[in-house]
C-alpha cells in the first residue's frame, strides 16, 4: 500500500518561498551576464588599457554632465573681455565635439543592448506577434466571407 503525505498548508508556501529565492538567484545572473556582455567598453595605448562597464543610460549621463560642464565653465569666461572669444569657443565647441562624440558612443551602446535583448527574448515577442497576426487572418476571413454572403443576398 503506497503511503500517502500529508501537505501542509506550510509546506506549499515553504516551496514557493524557495522557488522565488531560486528565481531572484537565476534572474540576478541573467542580468549580470547581460550586462557584461552588453555594456563592456575599453580603450587602450599601448600597454595600457582601460576598460569599464557602461550602460546607454550611463553614457547619456555622462554626455550630460559633460555639456553642462563646459558650458558653465565657457559662461563666465563670455563675461570677462580679454577671454570672451575663448569663452564662446570653448561653449560652442566644446558642447557641439561632446555632443556628437557622446550621441555615437550612446547610440551603438543601445544597439548592443538591444540586439542581446532580442537575441534573448526576441522568441517571445515574435510568436506573439505570429498569434497577431493569425487573429487578424481569422477577422479578416470572417469579414470577407460576411461581404461575400451579403452581396449574395442583395442580388
Amino acid at each position: 500500500m503506497a503511503k500517502t503525505h500529508r501537505v501542509s498548508p506550510e509546506e506549499p508556501s515553504r516551496a514557493a518561498d524557495r522557488l522565488t529565492d531560486e528565481l531572484e538567484a537565476v534572474d540576478q545572473e541573467l542580468w549580470d551576464a547581460f550586462s557584461h556582455a552588453s555594456m563592456s567598453w575599453g580603450a587602450g595605448y599601448g600597454k595600457r588599457r582601460i576598460t569599464r562597464r557602461m550602460s546607454s543610460g550611463a553614457w547619456v549621463s555622462l554626455l550630460a554632465a559633460l555639456c553642462l560642464t563646459t558650458f558653465s565653465t565657457g559662461v563666465p569666461l563670455t563675461l570677462i573681455d580679454p577671454t570672451r572669444e575663448l569663452g564662446i569657443a570653448l561653449v560652442a565647441g566644446s558642447i557641439f565635439a561632446c555632443a556628437a562624440f557622446l550621441g555615437q558612443v550612446w547610440t551603438v551602446q543601445y544597439q548592443r543592448e538591444s540586439t542581446l535583448k532580442n537575441q534573448l527574448f526576441g522568441a517571445e515577442q515574435q510568436q506573439q506577434l505570429h498569434d497577431l497576426l493569425k487573429e487578424r487572418d481569422r477577422l479578416i476571413g470572417q469579414l470577407n466571407r460576411l461581404t461575400e454572403q451579403d452581396e449574395g443576398l442583395s442580388d
